[in-house]
């Protein structure tokens, strides 16, 4: 089978609980356990591969320090049905993280194998008389897979949660809206992008991306086009998904990705307004996304394999290793980890920590670009120092070029549902600035997977480091901040 892209030009292929207390079954494989929160269900999920593994309750889950031992109760697991990918790397004794081709079949890792989780996290979207609510469930996928199956197709409404820091395969979210994009060829442009990771990897690390690497679902509707791809590199996988959103990043800022813009909004907006077809809003922490042959709660668009790549006629798999094969997080222990170039980047000075830091109230600044409907002020760390040659109004002029940015991010994160920038407070010295959001989409908050009642998040960006994270106004989550991701090339102060 020929290699993707390599020519350059697109290939074209044919009962809730909470964990306290709790001990974890013996059988981990037939785990099926609900709970209402999604700190919860990731906990029992944590403690029951710790338990199949023979580790000690209290002892640490580290990726970096996790061992198997032998004879472990987890091997013996008749339901643990990973991995289902030809060519995976056979068990062996380490787990590298690499940088490039020439280190990838050769650098061993200084610490051990990582835990092999069996018990994984997911949502259920459940409808009911105030409409549709998430619960979390923790379960193997064998259990995960019996329970889907009993359920009628239009009461399959079931997401993985990648959860943050575990190792997961390659994704994209696609999307654009039909009625402004009728000339746009769904089909081929997934192909151009395709193309773009193929080269990257070849580039990155010597790998030759095949069409059965690639998993490519379908969700569209009349309005919408719609796409999952997972794609799975045989024996390798990346650290987290926040450092697939660093390599997205990159591939979105590269002057080939203005082959995958389309129009967005309105028919009024239509023909100025562009962005790309590519979600960059998924990898973030704790990220949900849809299972293969299930819809979202109140939808009926379901979603089904393409017959293309991986799933091309006379593929062989069954719809048990299909489902497999599709599932972001289904990484063996014994995968190899692709570093990607500035995903290890944390911030400096007082920031860095990403705690909440007491803020004292300056003087104002004049609205400017923002808008007589957004407040924008002036506020100052307490003891942050100012990066040399970096003014406020230059910060303050990047803040407000961003806040569109912002926005849209608020909005993906939200399902669609519109938010909007209330104030830019920003520390014009050291180039950080805060998004108070107000809208349906300002209470979606990734710290506990749904939104808040009436609590509204908002957002940190840092200018100079080139990244952003989600915080949120409830007493609840006063101490949480998402992972950081990062800034378009355009948007950052260098």
């Amino acid at each position: 089978m020929a290699a993707i892209g390599q020519t350059g030009t697109p290939a074209m292929f044919m009962g809730p609980q909470r964990p306290t207390g709790v001990s974890c079954p013996a059988h981990a494989a037939k785990v099926y356990t609900t709970f209402v929160w999604q700190r919860d269900a990731i906990a029992f999920a944590d403690r029951c591969n710790r338990a199949a593994a023979g580790l000690p309750e209290e002892e640490p889950c580290a990726a970096e320090t996790s061992m198997r031992p032998p004879g472990n109760p987890a091997a013996d697991l008749a339901c643990h049905a990973e991995p289902a990918v030809t060519g995976e790397t056979q068990p062996g004794t380490g787990v590298g993280v690499f940088y490039r081709s020439s280190d990838a079949e050769t650098q061993e890792p200084p610490g051990s194998r990582r835990l092999d989780e069996i018990v994984k996290v997911f949502c259920q979207e459940r409808g009911g008389e105030r409409g549709y609510h998430r619960q979390f469930v923790a379960a193997s996928h064998a259990a995960l897979w019996a329970r889907c199956n009993a359920l009628p197709p239009q009461d399959r409404h079931y997401y993985e949660v990648i959860k943050e820091g575990s190792p997961c395969h390659l994704y994209f979210d696609l999307e654009y809206a039909t009625a402004c994009n009728a000339d746009v060829d769904g089909d081929a442009l997934v192909e151009k992008l395709l193309c773009m990771v193929s080269q990257r990897l070849k580039q990155e690390w010597g790998f030759d991306m095949q069409p059965d690497w690639v998993v490519e679902l379908d969700s569209s509707s009349a309005t919408k086009f719609s796409r999952h791809l997972t794609i799975r590199i045989p024996g390798h996988a990346f650290p987290n998904n926040h450092a697939i959103g660093c390599l997205v990043s990159q591939l979105l800022a590269s002057s080939e990705a203005m082959q995958l813009m389309v129009r967005k909004g309105g028919a009024d907006e239509a023909a100025h307004t562009f962005t790309s077809f590519v979600d960059s809003a998924v990898y973030t922490k704790n990220r949900h996304f849809r299972i293969i042959w299930n819809s979202k709660g109140g939808k009926t668009a379901t979603l089904v394999p393409t017959e293309r790549f991986a799933t091309a006629p006379g593929h062989g798999m069954s719809r048990q290793q299909l489902f497999l094969e599709s599932l972001i997080c289904n990484v063996p222990p014994t995968a190899r980890l692709l570093h990607v170039d500035g995903s290890n980047t944390t911030l400096t000075g007082s920031r860095a920590a990403g705690t909440a830091h007491p803020l004292r109230t300056c003087l104002p600044v004049s609205p400017g670009r923002a808008g007589s409907s957004v407040k924008v002020v002036r506020l100052c760390d307490e003891g942050e120092q100012a990066p040399e040659g970096l003014s406020l109004q230059r910060v303050q002029a990047w803040a407000e070029a961003a806040k569109g940015f912002v926005e849209q991010m608020a909005r993906q994160r939200a399902g669609g549902q519109p938010a909007t920038a209330r104030t830019i407070a920003h520390c014009g010295l050291a180039g950080t600035v805060a998004y108070s959001m107000i809208g349906p989409g300002s209470h979606y908050c990734e710290n506990i997977g749904r939104c808040h009642q009436s609590n509204h998040v908002y957002y940190v960006v840092n200018f100079v480091e080139g990244a952003y994270a989600q915080k949120c106004h409830d007493p609840d989550c006063s101490s949480f901040r998402s992972a950081w991701m990062p800034l378009p090339a355009e948007l950052r102060l260098t």
